[in-house]
């Protein structure tokens, strides 16, 4: 598990670096073609050349999100067409699902199948989607009203234990808004400091 998830963030990090793809086109990442270690003692980590790209092609643009499903694949969110790209533990891609330009995600259980939650940068919205990206939910949805500051910048997400919804306004107006299991607006806080 620490190899896949160190490859997982060995594969995200050049992107994460070298490019803003909200301010023009992002430059051109390297790609690790030979192994690299990092960190000391235990905590001693090596990257796998040429995990998750194609030869010669990374990933695209990234935001970091990175989840990981009970069989072992990983997902990364991309700001690309391409939206979230999907590869097997040996750093193979076997697919991409969902929609263009997801900025961050997560995968929970619910009554033992799996869902990604992706925010939707471009869409300006949370989508949830099954593991293949049908999409189940979303917010907003007919029972969300109007929340303070829009939906512009809808940048990180996550769920509470007891089935609320929290939304980042990240790139907006830097509000967090509360929503119920259905996306009822509870209560907003934060903003620009």
């Amino acid at each position: 598990m620490k190899r896949t998830l160190l490859l997982a963030a060995a594969t995200t990090l050049p992107g994460l670096l070298l490019g803003h793809p909200h301010e023009g086109t992002a430059p051109e990442g390297k790609i690790l073609t030979v192994a690299v270690a990092t960190g000391t003692g235990d905590h001693r980590y090596e990257n796998v050349p040429w995990w998750g790209t194609t030869r010669n092609k990374g990933v695209g643009s990234t935001n970091g999100g990175v989840a990981i499903d009970k069989a072992g694949r990983v997902y990364f969110s991309t700001d690309t067409p391409r939206g979230v790209l999907v590869y097997n533990a040996a750093g193979e891609e076997v697919g991409t699902v969902g929609p263009s330009n997801i900025h961050d995600l997560f995968i929970r259980e619910e009554d033992g199948k799996e869902y990604i939650w992706a925010s939707h940068t471009a869409g300006k919205r949370l989508v949830k989607m099954t593991l293949d990206g049908e999409e189940v939910f979303k917010i907003p949805n007919e029972k969300t009203a109007e929340v303070k500051g829009g939906w512009n910048g809808v940048t990180a997400a996550d769920l509470a234990p007891d089935g609320s919804i929290f939304i980042a306004l990240g790139y907006g107006s830097n509000f967090i808004h509360k929503f119920d299991a259905e996306g009822k607006h509870i209560k907003t806080f934060g903003g620009k400091g």
